[in-house]
């Protein structure tokens, strides 16, 4: 997801009317941050992939970028990517339901 690489050629290339060396930049899955206009920037913020597996553990993941403090080399900002993630178990309803009634919080 993030690959820079991947651009469009030729006639797949979208035209936006911003030109095209920006339409390419653009037709990337992954868009590296770049200034639009003077102070002001565009790019991918942010990758998220959420796996669900049969036994009901869920997992998402995220990949986020943030400006750090500072600023980089020739006075433009220096770009972080950080990682969050998360984990939880989904109780399968049937399941949820079987351990209410054992409880005695339902009647079905």
């Amino acid at each position: 997801m993030g690959d820079t690489r991947k651009v469009a050629a030729g006639e797949e290339l979208p035209l936006t009317g911003v030109g095209e060396e920006t339409d390419r930049k653009l037709s990337s899955i992954f868009v590296e941050p770049f200034d639009m206009q003077p102070g002001v920037q565009y790019g991918t913020r942010s990758q998220t992939i959420i796996a669900v597996w049969r036994d009901g553990r869920v997992e998402q993941r995220e990949r986020y970028i943030e400006k750090e403090e500072g600023h980089g080399q020739g006075g433009k900002h220096k770009w972080v990517w950080k990682e969050a993630k998360h984990s939880f178990h989904m109780m399968p309803a049937l399941q949820q339901q079987q351990q209410q009634q054992d409880a005695g919080l339902c009647t079905a």
